[in-house]
């Protein structure tokens, strides 16, 4: 086990021997079809109908404990334990409500705003490595929550509430080698979907359109000036001490030299968003190499990162192990030096909307100003919608409950895969067996609570 990447909860279903993807003629064998119309009329209806319910019910357990005051009610709705995350986390309570107190005498919209979607996970593991811009029912699911939020403060609040995703494809384009061109497909994807679903506070913005939008030419140039020196300083800082053949030391250093010091994790900021990075690029070596030895994708690229830190005796194996090292670490660079540099210059995207905006964020921290919101329903293994894929299983009252998991955690566990119409290579979603029968059942019901 290598010690510094327990943290990370795929490392850990890699190493275990037992957990495997299916082999292509297994999914294939094993999925469940649906047809298009199947989507649109049952599938569908059946999600926004769960939410609409489960809106209701956090709108009276609200009005039971608060009543229907504008100021107080809002103030809970944004509390709400079905949608944030550790809340004793970010502002008080007071700084809430006097932002809101402000909102309603100037009779002005509340506005949410987030850092997320970037673009499909590319984790061979995920997807095979290819389609970026690839959404499938782990998206919707998760932005008709992000919507159902909204909808909850909106009850209560009366001048509107928007949720602005800010979407950050283009922003890491060279960290993960994304094409824009793909970015800008999966956010067109994520708009229509907002569209065909008719989530009205939702809105997808590409988080450099953003910021060009509303940084002066003299800003501008001061955020890439900062860049280019926070880049030069994390390469000055990470890459003397990367050496592929001893990464324990590597990370330990790396860690003891990280700009930024958290205290909340003793491995800082760098060496855990590598641990995640390292997961979540296509490495297309993989991908030729397992086509020319006759293997399976998912089985050359487990077996690599089982044993990641270990040298190889083969050599094409060992040169894939350290392509896979040296490009995830370039790519934990370019990434950090983004985030850093703008921290740096100060921006502040809830500033830049109005002075009713809510930053919020899938990963709270104390002391952070930002709100902590679920993008979906989370397990232990908290996996994003844009990083997994949606797992169904049935409740004790026989309702649909979602959530989203790795494929690999999915698969290991004996999921079956559904399909819309015969595209088994990219299963629309999963289900367990206690899940499987409810599927042909003509009113399908959903359970979207995340609690």
């Amino acid at each position: 086990m290598q010690t510094l990447t327990i943290p990370n909860k795929f490392q850990s279903l890699i190493e275990a021997d037992h957990i495997q993807c299916y082999a292509e003629h297994e999914r294939v064998g094993k999925s469940i079809v649906l047809t298009q119309d199947d989507v649109r009329s049952r599938l569908l209806p059946a999600i926004t109908s769960g939410a609409a319910i489960h809106v209701a019910q956090r709108q009276r357990s609200i009005t039971k404990r608060i009543g229907t005051d504008p100021l107080e009610a809002t103030v809970e709705a944004l509390y709400d334990s079905h949608f944030r995350k550790q809340r004793n986390f970010g502002p008080t309570r007071e700084a809430i409500r006097d932002k809101v107190q402000q909102a309603i005498a100037n009779k002005e919209p509340i506005t949410l705003v987030s850092l997320m979607f970037t673009r499909k996970n590319v984790c061979t593991l995920k997807r095979n490595g290819d389609d970026i811009a690839a959404l499938d029912l782990a998206e919707i699911l998760s932005l008709v929550h992000l919507n159902s939020f909204a909808e909850l403060i909106n009850s209560f609040y009366p001048y509107g509430v928007q949720y602005v995703i800010l979407s950050e494809g283009t922003r890491f384009s060279r960290a993960f080698s994304l094409s824009d061109d793909r970015v800008r497909l999966y956010q067109a994807r994520l708009t229509g979907w907002i569209k065909r679903l008719d989530l009205s506070h939702l809105k997808v913005i590409d988080y450099e359109q953003f910021l060009l939008d509303r940084l002066s030419i003299e800003d501008w140039e001061l955020r890439t000036t900062t860049y280019e020196q926070t880049l030069a300083e994390y390469k000055d800082l990470m890459e003397p001490i990367f050496n592929p053949m001893n990464m324990d030391e590597t990370l330990t250093k790396a860690i003891a030299r990280d700009p930024i010091v958290d205290v909340h994790n003793s491995r800082n900021n760098f060496v855990p968003l590598w641990d995640s990075i390292k997961n979540s690029l296509a490495y297309p070596a993989i991908t030729t190499t397992a086509r020319r030895r006759g293997l399976e994708h998912a089985t050359l690229y487990q077996d690599l990162f089982r044993t990641l830190f270990v040298p190889r005796a083969d050599l094409e194996e060992e040169q894939l192990r350290m392509s896979i090292l040296w490009g995830s670490w370039d790519a934990a660079i370019e990434h950090n030096a983004r985030v850093l540099s703008d921290m740096r210059v100060g921006i502040d995207v809830a500033a830049m909307l109005s002075n009713n905006a809510f930053r919020a964020t899938i990963n709270p921290k104390p002391g952070s100003p930002n709100l902590g919101i679920y993008s979906v329903r989370e397990t232990t293994s908290r996996v994003q919608p844009w990083h997994g894929t949606a797992y169904l299983r049935a409740d004790s009252q026989g309702r649909l409950l979602p959530t989203v998991l790795s494929k690999l955690e999915i698969e290991g566990r004996g999921g079956i895969p559904v399909c819309i119409d015969t595209r088994h290579d990219h299963p629309f979603f999963y289900v367990d067996s206690s899940a499987s029968s409810l599927l042909s059942i003509e009113e399908l019901v959903f359970n979207m609570s995340t609690r």
